[in-house]
C-alpha cells in the first residue's frame, strides 16, 4: 500500500462507462451513418435525430465522462483541494449515465419511429434535467471543495496560469447542459421529433470551444511538460486564456442574437469574434512550442531513461503516446487557421463555408487525439495497470488520424467534382476507422496487466511542477 486514501485513487467506473458510451453508442452510430450515407442509403427513416444522438453520445457520453472522471481526481490534486468522496462521484456518474441513456433512447426512437408522442418528449426532457443536475453537482464538488491541510504544491503564478482554463471548462459544461434542457423544453412544447439544429449547433459549440478546448489546455499546460520532458512556460499564459474565454462567450451571445435577429452586422461580429478567439489559441500553441525546451535527463523524475525515447521521461512503456498530442495540435491549428481565413472572407461576402467540416477536425482531430493519447499515458498509473502491447498505440494513432482525413475530405472537395467520388468512399470508411481506433484503446485496457507501481509515480511526479522547472 502507498498510504493513500480511497478518494485519492481514480473512480474507475467513470473510465469504463465512458468507453462503453463511445464504443457501443457514439462511434458505432458514426460508423453506421458514414457507411450508409456513403453508399447512398438512409440509416434511419428520420436522419436528424440519429445524428443528434451520435453527437450526444460522443460529446456527453464518451469524451465528457472521461474528462469528468479524470478531472475529479486531478483537479483537487493540482489545486490542493480535498478529494471528492467516491460516494458523491458514484452519484454524479449514475445521474450522467441515466440522463444520457434517456436522451439517447428518446432521440433514437424519434429516428426509427418518426411519429411524435408526448412520452418521448418527456423522456428527453427528464434525461436533460438529470444531466444538468449531475453537472451542477460536479462543478460544486470541485469549485467549492475545501483546501487540504498539507501545503499546496502550486505557486500563485501556477494558479493564475491554470485557473482561467478550468473556469472556462466549467462554464462550457454548464452552458451545454442548460442549453440541452431548454432545447428539450422547446421540442416538447412544439411537439417536434428533433432538436432545433441551429440552436443545438450553438449548444454543442459551448462544449467543444469552451469545455473541451479550455479543459484540455488547462490540463495540458500542467501535464505536457511532465509527460514530454519539457520546461514549464514562464510567460503569462493566463492572458491568452482570459482573452479566449471572454471572446468565445461573446461569440456565443452574438450567435444567439444572429439566430433570433439576423443582421449582416451581427453575423460579421460572429465571424470576427471567432477568428479573434482562434488567433489567440494558435498564438498560444506557437508560443508554447517556441518557449518549450527539452529538460536534461538528469533533472527528469525518472531513473535510467531509455535513449531510444530521445529524452522523454519514460522508458517506452506507454507506447508512442506523444504522436497523438502532436497530431492533435496540428489538426487544431489547421482547423482554426481555416476558420480564420474563411471567416474573414465571409465578412467581405466572398465565400460560403460551413463550420461542420472544421468542427469534426477539431472534435475528432484535436479532442479525440488528446483524449486517446493522454489515456494511453495516464491510465496505466491511474488504473494501476501496464500495457501488454505497446505497439498497438502507434497503430491506433494511424487509424484515428486516417479517420479524420477521410471524414473531412468530402467537405473540402465539394468544389472539385473530379475528386468527389474518391472522397465519398473515404467518408464511407471514416466512421469504422474511428470506431476501430477506440476499439484498440478498449482492447489495451481489457488485455492490460495489473501493476501496483504506476499510481505512485503518477501521484508523486506528474503534478509536481518543481520537477521540470
Amino acid at each position: 500500500m502507498d498510504g493513500s486514501t480511497k478518494e485519492e485513487h481514480l473512480f474507475r467506473p467513470f473510465i469504463y462507462v465512458s468507453l462503453c458510451f463511445g464504443l457501443f453508442a457514439g462511434l458505432s452510430l458514426a460508423a453506421l451513418i458514414s457507411v450508409s450515407l456513403g453508399a447512398g442509403l438512409l440509416p434511419a427513416p428520420n436522419l436528424v435525430p440519429l445524428i443528434q444522438a451520435h453527437g450526444l453520445c460522443n460529446i456527453s457520453g464518451w469524451i465528457g465522462l472521461m474528462l469528468t472522471g479524470v478531472s475529479l481526481l486531478i483537479y483537487p490534486r493540482v489545486f490542493g483541494l480535498r478529494f471528492v468522496p467516491h460516494k458523491k462521484q458514484k452519484t454524479i456518474l449514475w445521474l450522467y449515465s441515466l440522463g444520457i441513456s434517456l436522451q439517447s433512447v428518446s432521440l433514437l426512437s424519434h429516428a426509427y419511429f418518426p411519429v411524435w408522442n408526448y412520452f418521448k418528449g418527456c423522456v428527453l426532457l427528464a434525461g436533460s434535467i438529470l444531466n444538468l443536475i449531475a453537472c451542477c453537482l460536479y462543478i460544486n464538488s470541485l469549485l467549492f471543495a475545501p483546501r487540504r491541510k498539507e501545503k499546496n504544491s502550486l505557486s500563485s503564478n501556477d494558479l493564475k496560469r491554470l485557473l482561467p482554463w478550468f473556469l472556462g471548462m466549467f462554464a462550457g459544461l454548464l452552458l451545454f447542459y442548460v442549453g440541452y434542457v431548454l432545447l428539450a423544453f422547446r421540442s416538447l412544447a412544439l411537439q417536434t421529433s428533433e432538436l432545433d439544429p441551429a440552436l443545438l449547433w450553438i449548444v454543442e459549440e459551448s462544449a467543444i470551444r469552451l469545455a473541451f478546448i479550455a479543459g484540455i489546455f488547462g490540463f495540458g499546460t500542467k501535464m505536457l511538460p511532465v509527460f514530454l520532458g519539457i520546461n514549464v512556460p514562464k510567460w503569462p499564459t493566463q492572458l491568452a486564456a482570459l482573452f479566449y474565454i471572454v471572446t468565445i462567450l461573446l461569440y456565443f451571445l452574438s450567435s444567439l442574437a444572429n439566430l433570433f435577429l439576423p443582421m449582416i452586422l451581427i453575423a460579421n461580429a460572429c465571424h470576427v469574434l471567432l477568428a479573434s478567439a482562434n488567433i489567440a489559441i494558435v498564438g498560444y500553441i506557437i508560443a508554447f512550442a517556441l518557449s518549450s525546451k527539452r529538460v536534461p535527463p538528469t533533472k527528469l523524475s525518472i531513473l535510467s531513461p531509455d535513449k531510444k525515447r530521445r529524452g522523454f521521461p519514460d522508458k517506452g512503456e506507454f507506447g508512442r503516446f506523444e504522436l497523438f498530442l502532436y497530431a492533435g495540435g496540428a489538426w487544431l491549428i489547421f482547423s482554426l487557421i481555416l476558420e480564420i481565413i474563411f471567416g474573414v472572407r465571409k465578412v467581405f461576402g466572398e465565400n460560403e463555408f460551413s463550420l461542420a467540416s472544421t468542427r469534426h477536425a477539431i472534435l475528432l482531430g484535436f479532442v479525440v487525439n488528446f483524449v486517446i493519447g493522454l489515456s494511453f499515458r495516464l491510465l496505466p498509473g491511474l488504473l494501476k495497470i501496464s500495457w501488454r502491447f505497446t505497439s498497438i498505440v502507434t497503430l491506433c494513432w494511424i487509424m484515428l488520424n486516417f479517420s479524420v482525413l477521410a471524414r473531412i475530405a468530402l467537405a473540402f472537395s465539394r468544389s472539385s467534382v473530379a475528386y468527389s467520388p474518391i472522397c465519398q468512399k473515404l467518408f464511407q470508411i471514416s466512421g469504422p476507422c474511428a470506431f476501430l481506433a477506440l476499439l484498440m484503446l478498449v482492447f489495451s485496457v481489457v488485455t492490460s496487466r495489473s501493476s501496483n507501481s504506476g499510481y505512485h509515480s503518477i501521484k508523486q511526479n506528474s503534478f509536481n511542477s518543481e520537477k521540470v522547472n
